[in-house]
């Protein structure tokens, strides 16, 4: 089963005119295959990591949605491969996530309205058919997620909220393997999980990577001149001056990308190369 675009405009439609069967149900799906796979029914080839997952149900008032929690891991091996699976719903999905499974009072009354929550991961050789003939083609990884999720209120009607939902991918590639994990979580699962501390690490320092994957030699230069506070402070005086409307904070005009050609003129200002040796660097 592929989750598809047929797929959420169903779900979609049915949480514009409202559907009964989803109203009343939860629908927890998860499809994946390691190696190779061909389908007749979906017409795909796949050689490497196809996972699909979805859930759609109801919505509550009060922003909560049904806990669900799937996770897969692999360690990537050809013929002797490790795989870790795991998929809990309800109380289940709560305790296996760390969340209370006595709170059950967030999903007292329900909206009226439905939610959807879904990916797609391809890692490695994707062909979809088509009657017509080729229809898709992919090599690498491709992913896709998608939400439709009705906003809930708060007590006092005062306040929008945002439902939780979860979902990662990550990889990692060895010397003859190449390991996979991914997951999705919604409601209080989600939220448990995205209270852990190995989690919230996790995406601090990948925020950490981006914006060193954006620096230019120029970013590289200042930060290293930054552990001199005579220097730090002659930088931010700079920056005031010369972007004296809506100062951006340190921090961002040496990372952003949009502030590349400003960091360029820091650094060819005599004045700041006298203050910031490293910048004759």
């Amino acid at each position: 089963m592929n989750i598809n675009f047929a797929t959420v405009l169903m779900v979609l439609t049915c949480a514009v005119s409202g559907c009964a069967q989803v109203d009343d149900h939860v629908l927890f799906v998860t499809n994946t295959s390691l190696g190779f796979d061909a389908d007749a029914a979906t017409g795909g080839v796949d050689f490497g990591f196809n996972r699909q997952e979805g859930v759609a149900g109801p919505a509550y008032d009060g922003g909560a949605l049904p806990p669900v929690y799937a996770r897969i891991k692999s360690d990537g091996g050809l013929f002797d491969r490790n795989v870790d699976q795991q998929y809990a719903t309800g109380d289940a999905a709560r305790i296996i996530t760390g969340a209370d499974a006595n709170d059950t009072n967030a999903l007292t009354k329900k909206s009226g309205k439905v939610f959807f929550v879904g990916t797609r991961t391809n890692y490695g050789l994707h062909i979809g058919m088509s009657e017509a003939g080729l229809a898709s083609l992919s090599l690498g990884i491709k992913r896709q997620e998608i939400s439709y999720i009705p906003l809930g209120k708060s007590v006092n009607g005062e306040a929008d909220i945002y439902p939780s939902a979860l979902a990662s991918f990550e990889t990692g590639v060895g010397s003859k393997t190449i390991a996979v994990g991914q997951l999705i979580a919604t409601g209080d699962a989600a939220e448990a999980l995205a209270a852990k501390p190995e989690l919230k690490d996790k995406v601090t320092q990948q925020a950490k990577e981006a914006f060193a994957a954006s620096r230019d030699h120029n970013s590289t230069l200042i930060s290293k001149a930054t552990d001199d506070d005579q220097c730090f402070k002659e930088v931010e005086k700079y920056i005031a001056e010369k972007i004296p409307t809506d100062t951006p904070a340190f921090a961002d005009v040496n990372n952003l990308p949009a502030h590349a050609d400003f960091r360029k003129q820091m650094v060819a200002d005599k004045s700041l190369r006298s203050a910031c040796h490293d910048f004759s660097e």
